[in-house]
């Protein structure tokens, strides 16, 4: 009997203990706020596994410069096709605002768009036919995350995009402006040059007056006749690829192809990089390919 009140003596003990183990670690948990249920269901203000912003790119500056002979030598639709070649590589490479840019949307480059009509009288300061035009880029924005990356403290990469969006939505605004006051400009510029046909001095004027930025092209369309005195006044154009679009109003190939090579060294002297020469038919890929030569 004795030694059955002893045993339940020492069962109640061992009872009253573990009570008291559980009911104190109860007591610490809820003054810490660490409850078993909150780990499943709490909110964090990190992102979770797939809310990073992807990686885009800052924009680049490149320059592209038109040497465009109006002179009478050529007739007026090879110009205007220079022309309109260029004002459609500006409509493609700034198209209005995408409709969906939560899908992303690449950098625009900033272009500074130098054109000098050819002339006689080029090195002049302030010369008609002259025409410098900047359309700044835009930084490029990241496809827009889940709404699971939402964070109630505001630092989720949900709320982070939304912010950028607003940026984007100004600068793309303000490129979109800066192309169209940009192609209003090119199509207002006089249609012939006054004097005579100086391509030679032209291309001379326009090395001298562009500051390139590490990245940039040249384009010359003339039939190449220079009846004009050469001025010599320097230039460079600093090893830069020259794309020569060449009309032939006489119709004589070989004369064509003289006058051509006689302004490829001449170019060549002033340290131009690679030439490719192009006929008036292939205006558009002349044009084409030297703004993605500037822009690569």
């Amino acid at each position: 009997m004795k030694n059955v009140l002893k045993f339940l003596i020492i069962v109640a003990v061992i009872v009253g203990v573990v009570e008291g183990f559980v009911h104190r670690n109860s007591v610490v948990a809820f003054l810490s706020g660490s409850t078993s249920h909150d780990t499943t269901g709490a909110e964090s203000s990190a992102s979770p596994d797939g809310c990073a912003l992807t990686t885009v790119s800052d924009p680049t500056t490149t320059d592209i410069g038109f040497v465009i002979d109006t002179t009478t030598s050529t007739a007026s639709s090879f110009s205007e096709g220079v022309f309109s070649a260029i004002l459609g590589q500006l409509q493609q490479l700034y198209p209005d605002k995408p409709d969906a840019p939560s899908d992303g949307v690449p950098a625009l480059s900033t272009i500074n768009l130098n054109i000098r009509l050819v002339g006689d009288k080029s090195l002049v300061f302030g010369a008609p036919g002259s025409l410098s035009v900047t359309i700044p880029g835009v930084k490029g924005l990241p496809k827009r995350p889940s709404i699971d990356c939402f964070a109630s403290d505001g630092t989720g990469t949900y709320q982070q995009w939304s912010q950028l969006k607003q940026a984007w939505d100004v600068s793309y605004g303000a490129t979109v402006d800066a192309r169209d006051a940009a192609i209003k400009a090119i199509t207002g510029m006089p249609r012939k040059a006054a004097g005579g046909s100086g391509v030679m001095t032209t291309l001379t004027a326009l090395a001298r007056s562009t500051i390139t930025h590490g990245h940039a092209a040249w384009v010359v369309a003339s039939d190449f006749v220079n009846n004009a005195t050469i001025q010599s006044a320097g230039g460079d154009l600093n090893a830069f690829p020259l794309f020569l679009i060449a009309a032939c109003p006489s119709g004589v190939a070989a004369t064509c192809d003289a006058n051509v090579n006689a302004f490829a060294q001449f170019a060549t002297d002033l340290n131009s990089g690679p030439i490719s020469v192009f006929d008036a038919n292939q205006t558009v890929d002349a044009v084409g390919q030297a703004f993605e030569s500037a822009l690569s």
